[in-house]
């Protein structure tokens, strides 16, 4: 998916590639997808306000446009993209004790 969508790019065509769907998510609700999946019930404050800090954005929303242009497509949406990252730091728990300090 993402390397032949890569691979279409025009030779010396270089920036930022987002990798998305075309769905919007709160950030409170992927917290949400995170901590149900990982069994728990954090409170949750937000100490800027309800938009958080100046310029922060409540929600998830990536423009893809530029990498859709060369004919890449998301297979999976936000939700299960969050829980099979998820899945994946369960099977290689070695990767998250490396970035421990």
């Amino acid at each position: 998916g993402m390397l032949a969508g890569l691979a279409a790019v025009p030779e010396g065509e270089v920036g930022v590639f987002n990798l998305g769907t075309d769905e919007t998510l709160r950030v409170d609700d992927s917290v949400a997808i995170i901590t149900a999946q990982l069994g728990l019930h954090p409170a949750i404050e937000h100490t800027g306000g309800t938009r958080g800090w100046p310029g922060d954005s409540p929600f998830i929303l990536l423009d893809c446009s530029r990498i859709r242009s060369h004919g890449w497509r998301p297979r999976y949406s936000i939700r299960d993209s969050i829980l099979r990252t998820l899945a994946w730091f369960d099977e290689n728990p070695s990767v998250l004790e490396r970035s421990k300090p």
